[in-house]
């Protein structure tokens, strides 16, 4: 398996063991959390899989704030 997708399956992993979705309260939480989990998110890591035909390659998938690699864990972190 490839190491970042190791590392996510991780992070998710994590995600389910320290945050129950039942114990969320929040509807606008519960939905941002199931996102995650599921990679239907708007991070620059999933949407640059998602331009047809032209996907951009992973290393340019960058914050538009601070231009390093825009995935989960720069995200939350």
């Amino acid at each position: 398996m490839h190491d970042n997708s190791l590392l996510k399956l991780r992070l998710i992993y994590y995600i389910q063991t320290l945050i129950s979705l039942g114990n969320v309260q929040n509807t606008k939480n519960r939905k941002a959390l199931s996102r995650l989990r599921g990679s239907a998110h708007r991070l620059a890591i999933e949407m640059g899989r998602w331009h047809i035909p032209n996907v951009i390659p992973r290393n340019e998938r960058t914050c538009p704030v601070c231009y390093k690699l825009e995935d989960i864990f720069h995200f939350l972190l």
